[in-house]
């Protein structure tokens, strides 16, 4: 009789890790803004976010930053497979398709709505990214009407 799978229970410390990895997906991708939303240090905040982590979270430390998050306490402590706000999991580098599309997609209802007229691709690339970045942290779109016209005057600053 043949063996089946072999189901292995993940480690504290790989539970940790990878939650400390769902948090960053919410409150970085810049070290900094991820450790100030953590209330570490930036070394620090590199070390635990690493994948696999430079330094392991202690309980000590666990608790810390679960109170400054406002968590429930031993929340780094338990697997979390679902992602916070709906977020996806992100890689450093990797793109939250979906909320791209999203943004994408207010922009074009918000330009309709103010019977603006479609900038140039410059201008609305521009637009897209700064709208994008500022709606990753909640996972939720911000405005995006200042957005588009703040990049259409700054780019009008150049004819």
């Amino acid at each position: 009789m043949g063996k089946g799978p072999r189901w292995t229970k993940m480690t504290i410390r790989e539970i940790r890790a990878s939650n400390i990895r769902l948090l960053r997906s919410k409150h970085g991708p810049k070290n900094k803004q991820f450790a100030e939303a953590l209330g570490l240090s930036v070394s620090y905040a590199s070390q635990i976010s690493q994948d696999p982590p430079i330094t392991n979270v202690g309980d000590k430390k666990a608790r810390e930053i679960e109170e400054h998050l406002n968590l429930e306490p031993g929340w780094l402590d338990h697997e979390h497979p679902e992602t916070i706000s709906g977020q996806q999991q992100l890689k450093p580098g990797q793109i939250d398709e979906i909320l791209a599309a999203k943004c994408v997609a207010a922009m074009m209802e918000t330009l309709e709505k103010e019977n603006m007229k479609m900038p140039s691709p410059r201008i609305f690339g521009a637009a897209l990214i700064t709208l994008y970045s500022a709606s990753q942290s909640s996972g939720e779109i911000i405005d995006p009407l200042p957005v588009l016209r703040l990049a259409i005057l700054a780019g009008t600053a150049d004819d």
